[in-house]
């Protein structure tokens, strides 16, 4: 196995899985070149109504992991495909993977610097303490 393969869980017995998803499952457990393909394939699945969750079941991987290469190939397929991208596959998801957290480190600080008003202090039933209202 390449050094940068994906490990796909074994399919789940009995299950037919499509042509599509075999071939997915073939890409992600070659080099990195392949998991353009298997992206590209990924994107194809997700188009053609299967949802992220149902699709990674079948692959053998998570949705987030599902979720990431769509992203890759949504935002650099095309660059791809012109051979104008000199990244490779993993830098680019490996990005992918790190901005929400940077996000969310970015905006913690600034979180917990923002005011609280205080408690509003309950206020006492019309009629005084300890009366009732009456009944009328």
């Amino acid at each position: 196995m390449p050094d940068n393969a994906v490990v796909v869980a074994p399919a789940i017995e009995g299950s037919e899985l499509s042509p599509r998803v075999v071939q997915i499952r073939d890409h992600l457990r070659r080099s990195d070149e392949h998991r353009w393909e298997a992206a590209r394939l990924i994107v194809a699945e997700l188009d053609d109504g299967k949802s992220q969750r149902s699709l990674a079941g079948e692959i053998g991987i998570s949705q987030s992991h599902v979720s990431r290469m769509a992203r890759v190939w949504q935002k650099h397929g095309e660059s791809y495909m012109t051979h104008s991208l000199d990244r490779t596959f993993s830098d680019i998801e490996n990005e992918i993977a790190r901005k929400p957290k940077a996000a969310a480190m970015a905006t913690a600080p600034s979180a917990a610097l923002k005011p609280v008003p205080a408690p509003v202090p309950p206020q006492p039933a019309k009629g005084g303490p300890g009366r009732r209202p009456s009944s009328a």
